[in-house]
Protein backbone atom coordinates (compact mmCIF):
# COMPACT_ATOMS: atom_id res chain seq x y z
CA UNK A 1 0.00 0.00 0.00
CA UNK A 2 1.20 3.58 -1.06
CA UNK A 3 2.79 5.67 2.15
CA UNK A 4 0.37 8.49 2.70
CA UNK A 5 1.32 12.08 1.92
CA UNK A 6 1.98 14.26 4.83
CA UNK A 7 1.76 18.09 5.63
CA UNK A 8 2.63 19.17 8.53
CA UNK A 9 1.45 23.06 9.40
CA UNK A 10 4.09 24.41 12.02
CA UNK A 11 2.61 27.76 13.25
CA UNK A 12 2.73 30.36 16.21
CA UNK A 13 -0.32 32.37 16.84
CA UNK A 14 -0.53 34.64 19.87
CA UNK A 15 -4.35 36.00 19.51
CA UNK A 16 -5.82 32.55 17.68
CA UNK A 17 -6.37 34.17 14.25
CA UNK A 18 -2.97 32.28 13.25
CA UNK A 19 -4.31 28.93 14.76
CA UNK A 20 -7.73 29.54 12.61
CA UNK A 21 -5.99 29.79 9.63
CA UNK A 22 -3.38 26.87 10.23
CA UNK A 23 -6.97 24.79 11.21
CA UNK A 24 -7.84 25.89 7.45
CA UNK A 25 -4.85 24.98 5.80
CA UNK A 26 -4.52 21.44 7.86
CA UNK A 27 -7.94 20.88 6.49
CA UNK A 28 -7.53 21.64 3.23
CA UNK A 29 -5.18 19.37 2.75
CA UNK A 30 -6.75 16.81 5.38
CA UNK A 31 -9.28 16.81 2.24
CA UNK A 32 -7.10 15.24 -0.36
CA UNK A 33 -7.25 11.77 -1.11
CA UNK A 34 -4.27 10.03 -0.03
CA UNK A 35 -3.39 12.97 2.44
CA UNK A 36 -2.54 13.27 6.25
CA UNK A 37 -2.35 16.54 7.94
CA UNK A 38 -1.33 18.01 11.20
CA UNK A 39 -1.03 20.55 12.77
CA UNK A 40 1.94 21.62 14.85
CA UNK A 41 2.16 24.65 17.80
CA UNK A 42 5.41 26.52 17.78
CA UNK A 43 5.06 27.67 21.13
CA UNK A 44 6.75 24.50 23.02
CA UNK A 45 9.42 23.09 20.73
CA UNK A 46 9.22 18.98 22.25
CA UNK A 47 10.51 15.84 20.97
CA UNK A 48 7.22 15.02 19.57
CA UNK A 49 7.02 17.96 17.28
CA UNK A 50 10.78 17.68 16.02
CA UNK A 51 9.55 14.10 14.99
CA UNK A 52 6.78 15.42 13.43
CA UNK A 53 8.03 17.93 10.88
CA UNK A 54 10.52 15.60 10.14
CA UNK A 55 8.20 12.72 8.94
CA UNK A 56 6.41 15.47 6.70
CA UNK A 57 6.77 15.77 2.81
CA UNK A 58 5.54 19.26 3.39
CA UNK A 59 6.08 21.90 5.86
CA UNK A 60 3.63 24.84 5.50
CA UNK A 61 4.90 27.78 7.91
CA UNK A 62 2.44 30.66 9.85
CA UNK A 63 2.85 33.17 11.92
CA UNK A 64 1.32 36.91 12.75
CA UNK A 65 3.36 39.93 11.56
CA UNK A 66 4.84 42.09 13.87
CA UNK A 67 6.74 45.19 13.42
CA UNK A 68 7.02 43.86 10.19
CA UNK A 69 8.32 40.47 10.74
CA UNK A 70 7.16 37.21 11.91
CA UNK A 71 6.88 37.04 15.90
CA UNK A 72 9.50 36.46 18.08
CA UNK A 73 8.10 32.92 18.89
CA UNK A 74 8.62 31.38 15.49
CA UNK A 75 12.10 32.74 14.58
CA UNK A 76 13.08 30.99 18.10
CA UNK A 77 12.00 28.45 16.08
CA UNK A 78 13.67 29.11 12.91
CA UNK A 79 17.10 29.59 14.45
CA UNK A 80 16.26 26.03 16.48
CA UNK A 81 16.23 24.29 12.97
CA UNK A 82 19.98 25.18 12.72
CA UNK A 83 20.83 21.60 13.50
CA UNK A 84 18.52 20.56 11.08
CA UNK A 85 19.64 22.99 8.02
CA UNK A 86 23.31 21.44 9.12
CA UNK A 87 22.15 17.94 8.31
CA UNK A 88 20.16 19.30 4.95
CA UNK A 89 17.24 17.15 7.05
CA UNK A 90 14.57 18.87 5.16
CA UNK A 91 15.88 19.29 1.85
CA UNK A 92 13.50 18.61 -0.97
CA UNK A 93 10.53 18.69 1.52
CA UNK A 94 7.92 21.27 0.17
CA UNK A 95 7.14 24.36 2.09
CA UNK A 96 4.46 27.35 2.19
CA UNK A 97 3.46 29.81 4.42
CA UNK A 98 0.91 32.15 5.65
CA UNK A 99 0.62 35.37 8.16
CA UNK A 100 -1.87 37.87 9.51
CA UNK A 101 -2.22 41.40 11.05
CA UNK A 102 -4.17 44.36 11.76
CA UNK A 103 -3.55 46.32 9.09
CA UNK A 104 -4.17 45.76 5.32
CA UNK A 105 -0.78 46.08 4.80
CA UNK A 106 1.14 45.36 7.69
CA UNK A 107 4.64 44.42 5.54
CA UNK A 108 2.78 41.30 5.65
CA UNK A 109 5.31 40.50 2.44
CA UNK A 110 8.13 40.51 4.33
CA UNK A 111 7.22 38.05 7.01
CA UNK A 112 6.52 35.34 3.94
CA UNK A 113 9.53 36.27 2.31
CA UNK A 114 11.29 35.08 5.49
CA UNK A 115 9.25 31.98 5.18
CA UNK A 116 10.26 31.13 2.08
CA UNK A 117 14.02 32.32 2.70
CA UNK A 118 13.83 30.02 5.66
CA UNK A 119 13.12 27.27 3.44
CA UNK A 120 15.87 27.63 0.70
CA UNK A 121 18.28 27.74 3.17
CA UNK A 122 17.04 24.40 3.94
CA UNK A 123 16.72 23.05 0.32
CA UNK A 124 13.15 23.23 0.10
CA UNK A 125 10.80 23.64 -2.70
CA UNK A 126 8.15 26.83 -2.25
CA UNK A 127 4.70 26.34 -3.56
CA UNK A 128 3.15 29.44 -4.08
CA UNK A 129 -0.15 30.45 -4.10
CA UNK A 130 -2.33 30.15 -7.23
CA UNK A 131 -4.74 32.50 -6.94
CA UNK A 132 -5.56 35.87 -8.70
CA UNK A 133 -6.23 38.95 -6.93
CA UNK A 134 -9.65 39.72 -5.43
CA UNK A 135 -11.05 42.73 -3.96
CA UNK A 136 -9.50 44.72 -6.69
CA UNK A 137 -12.18 45.76 -9.10
CA UNK A 138 -15.72 46.97 -9.34
CA UNK A 139 -17.35 43.82 -9.44
CA UNK A 140 -15.03 42.55 -7.06
CA UNK A 141 -16.09 41.49 -2.94
CA UNK A 142 -14.14 41.82 0.27
CA UNK A 143 -15.55 37.97 0.30
CA UNK A 144 -13.54 37.01 -2.66
CA UNK A 145 -10.46 34.58 -2.65
CA UNK A 146 -7.31 35.90 -2.20
CA UNK A 147 -8.97 39.44 -1.53
CA UNK A 148 -5.30 40.96 -0.62
CA UNK A 149 -3.50 40.08 -3.42
CA UNK A 150 -0.76 38.24 -2.60
CA UNK A 151 1.08 35.38 -4.49
CA UNK A 152 3.84 34.38 -2.56
CA UNK A 153 1.69 32.54 0.00
CA UNK A 154 -1.88 33.75 2.14
CA UNK A 155 -2.10 37.16 3.83
CA UNK A 156 -5.08 37.53 6.05
CA UNK A 157 -6.50 40.18 8.00
CA UNK A 158 -8.44 41.21 11.15
CA UNK A 159 -9.60 44.93 12.57
CA UNK A 160 -8.61 45.40 15.97
CA UNK A 161 -11.69 44.39 17.82
CA UNK A 162 -13.19 42.57 16.22
CA UNK A 163 -15.74 39.73 17.28
CA UNK A 164 -13.34 36.14 17.31
CA UNK A 165 -16.30 33.84 15.84
CA UNK A 166 -16.13 36.46 12.94
CA UNK A 167 -12.27 36.86 12.94
CA UNK A 168 -10.74 36.50 10.02
CA UNK A 169 -13.13 36.48 7.42
CA UNK A 170 -14.35 33.48 6.09
CA UNK A 171 -12.59 34.67 2.46
CA UNK A 172 -9.33 34.46 4.22
CA UNK A 173 -10.11 31.14 5.58
CA UNK A 174 -11.21 29.44 2.37
CA UNK A 175 -8.03 30.97 0.96
CA UNK A 176 -6.33 29.10 3.65
CA UNK A 177 -8.10 26.14 2.64
CA UNK A 178 -7.03 26.57 -0.85
CA UNK A 179 -3.63 26.96 -0.03
CA UNK A 180 -3.73 23.78 2.12
CA UNK A 181 -5.02 21.96 -1.14
CA UNK A 182 -2.99 23.25 -3.38
CA UNK A 183 0.51 22.10 -1.31
CA UNK A 184 -0.91 18.36 -0.92
CA UNK A 185 -2.06 18.37 -4.48
CA UNK A 186 1.64 19.48 -5.71
CA UNK A 187 3.78 17.56 -3.19
CA UNK A 188 1.99 14.40 -4.02
CA UNK A 189 2.85 15.25 -7.64
CA UNK A 190 6.36 15.98 -6.39
CA UNK A 191 6.23 12.05 -4.43
CA UNK A 192 4.78 10.39 -7.79
CA UNK A 193 7.61 11.97 -10.31
CA UNK A 194 10.25 11.22 -7.40
CA UNK A 195 9.54 7.72 -8.02
CA UNK A 196 9.08 7.17 -11.51
CA UNK A 197 13.14 8.71 -11.63
CA UNK A 198 14.08 6.27 -8.97
CA UNK A 199 11.86 3.39 -11.10
CA UNK A 200 14.11 4.51 -13.98
CA UNK A 201 17.24 4.67 -12.25
CA UNK A 202 16.58 1.26 -11.27
CA UNK A 203 15.45 1.69 -7.59
CA UNK A 204 12.23 0.45 -5.80
CA UNK A 205 11.39 3.55 -3.89
CA UNK A 206 13.33 5.74 -2.00
CA UNK A 207 16.76 4.80 -1.04
CA UNK A 208 18.11 5.19 2.49
CA UNK A 209 21.53 4.31 0.83
CA UNK A 210 21.23 7.79 -0.57
CA UNK A 211 20.26 9.01 2.32
CA UNK A 212 23.02 7.86 4.02
CA UNK A 213 25.19 9.46 1.02
CA UNK A 214 23.83 12.45 1.34
CA UNK A 215 24.45 13.06 5.19
CA UNK A 216 28.03 12.66 4.13
CA UNK A 217 28.31 14.89 2.25
CA UNK A 218 26.75 17.60 4.17
CA UNK A 219 28.52 16.58 7.18
CA UNK A 220 31.73 17.09 4.87
CA UNK A 221 30.90 20.61 4.13
CA UNK A 222 30.24 21.61 7.65
CA UNK A 223 33.39 19.30 8.55
CA UNK A 224 31.15 17.73 11.35
CA UNK A 225 33.55 15.17 12.81
CA UNK A 226 30.88 13.34 15.10
CA UNK A 227 28.32 13.15 12.00
CA UNK A 228 30.86 11.83 9.85
CA UNK A 229 32.39 9.04 12.33
CA UNK A 230 28.95 7.86 13.19
CA UNK A 231 28.30 7.34 9.02
CA UNK A 232 31.87 6.06 8.40
CA UNK A 233 32.35 2.18 9.11
CA UNK A 234 35.17 1.49 11.18
CA UNK A 235 36.85 -1.15 8.95
CA UNK A 236 36.03 2.17 6.31
CA UNK A 237 37.56 0.44 2.49
CA UNK A 238 38.85 3.63 0.60
CA UNK A 239 40.28 3.71 -2.81
CA UNK A 240 41.10 7.05 -3.88
CA UNK A 241 42.53 8.18 -7.43
CA UNK A 242 46.05 7.48 -7.69
CA UNK A 243 48.26 10.77 -8.45
CA UNK A 244 45.98 13.03 -5.71
CA UNK A 245 48.82 15.29 -4.65
CA UNK A 246 50.14 15.30 -0.87
CA UNK A 247 49.99 11.86 -1.29
CA UNK A 248 46.09 11.53 -0.33
CA UNK A 249 45.36 9.40 -3.30
CA UNK A 250 45.98 5.32 -2.78
CA UNK A 251 44.23 2.63 -1.16
CA UNK A 252 43.31 3.84 2.71
CA UNK A 253 42.00 1.50 5.20
CA UNK A 254 39.46 2.62 8.12
CA UNK A 255 37.63 5.12 8.90
CA UNK A 256 40.26 7.17 11.25
CA UNK A 257 42.39 6.67 8.43
CA UNK A 258 40.07 8.97 5.88
CA UNK A 259 39.29 11.48 8.19
CA UNK A 260 43.18 12.05 8.57
CA UNK A 261 43.11 12.02 4.79
CA UNK A 262 40.47 14.85 4.50
CA UNK A 263 42.38 17.22 7.23
CA UNK A 264 45.33 17.10 5.43
CA UNK A 265 43.75 17.93 2.09
CA UNK A 266 41.72 20.58 3.48
CA UNK A 267 44.84 21.92 5.04
CA UNK A 268 46.37 23.14 1.62
CA UNK A 269 43.21 23.11 -0.93
CA UNK A 270 39.75 24.25 0.05
CA UNK A 271 37.46 22.27 -2.14
CA UNK A 272 33.93 21.28 -2.18
CA UNK A 273 32.48 18.03 -3.76
CA UNK A 274 28.69 18.87 -5.46
CA UNK A 275 26.90 16.07 -6.05
CA UNK A 276 24.51 16.38 -9.20
CA UNK A 277 23.27 12.81 -9.59
CA UNK A 278 22.62 9.91 -6.87
CA UNK A 279 22.36 6.80 -8.80
CA UNK A 280 21.36 3.43 -5.99
CA UNK A 281 21.89 0.01 -7.49
CA UNK A 282 19.70 -3.04 -5.86
CA UNK A 283 23.27 -4.28 -3.98
CA UNK A 284 23.30 -1.32 -2.03
CA UNK A 285 25.82 0.48 -3.88
CA UNK A 286 25.18 4.52 -4.60
CA UNK A 287 27.12 5.74 -7.68
CA UNK A 288 27.32 9.78 -7.43
CA UNK A 289 28.22 11.87 -10.15
CA UNK A 290 29.36 15.99 -9.45
CA UNK A 291 32.27 18.11 -9.76
CA UNK A 292 35.00 18.96 -6.99
CA UNK A 293 35.18 22.82 -6.83
CA UNK A 294 37.81 24.75 -4.74
CA UNK A 295 41.26 26.34 -5.16
CA UNK A 296 44.72 25.45 -3.85
CA UNK A 297 45.71 27.26 -0.49
CA UNK A 298 49.45 28.99 -1.78
CA UNK A 299 48.84 29.80 -5.30
CA UNK A 300 44.98 30.97 -5.29
CA UNK A 301 44.50 28.50 -8.40
CA UNK A 302 40.99 27.38 -9.03
CA UNK A 303 40.11 23.70 -9.08
CA UNK A 304 37.30 22.55 -10.69
CA UNK A 305 37.36 18.39 -11.35
CA UNK A 306 34.62 15.83 -12.17
CA UNK A 307 34.02 13.24 -9.95
CA UNK A 308 32.51 9.49 -9.95
CA UNK A 309 32.08 8.16 -6.01
CA UNK A 310 31.10 4.83 -5.36
CA UNK A 311 29.58 4.12 -1.71
CA UNK A 312 29.09 0.48 -0.62
CA UNK A 313 26.49 1.12 2.57
CA UNK A 314 25.40 -1.91 4.79
CA UNK A 315 23.35 -0.93 7.75
CA UNK A 316 23.57 3.10 7.41
CA UNK A 317 27.00 2.98 7.21
CA UNK A 318 29.68 3.62 4.41
CA UNK A 319 31.98 0.65 4.52
CA UNK A 320 33.78 1.05 0.88
CA UNK A 321 34.37 4.31 -1.10
CA UNK A 322 35.40 4.48 -4.37
CA UNK A 323 36.91 7.87 -6.30
CA UNK A 324 37.03 8.74 -9.64
CA UNK A 325 38.24 12.21 -10.64
CA UNK A 326 40.98 13.72 -13.00
CA UNK A 327 44.19 14.00 -10.84
CA UNK A 328 45.93 16.53 -13.17
CA UNK A 329 43.77 19.59 -12.36
CA UNK A 330 44.05 19.35 -9.09
CA UNK A 331 48.28 19.31 -9.40
CA UNK A 332 48.16 21.83 -12.19
CA UNK A 333 46.19 24.27 -9.31
CA UNK A 334 49.68 23.73 -7.27
CA UNK A 335 52.05 24.48 -9.93
CA UNK A 336 53.78 27.76 -9.36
Amino acid sequence: MEQATVVAVAFHSATGHVRKLADHVRAGAAGVTGVTAETWDLQHLTDELWAGLERADAIVFGAPTYMGGPSATFKHFADATLPIWLRQDWRTKVAAGFTHSQAMSGDKLNTLQYFSLLSAQHGMVWVNLDLLPGWCNDDASIDDLNRLGAFLGVMSQSNSGGRSDMNPRDSDLRTAEHLGRRVARETQALRAGRTVAQVHSGIDGPSSEVAVVERLYGALRTWDVAALTDLLDPNLHVELTAGLPYNLGGTHHGAESMLDVWRRGAESIAITPEPAEYLATTGGDVVVQGTYVGHARATGRPIRAAFVHIFTVRDEHIVAIHQLTDSQRWNAALEP
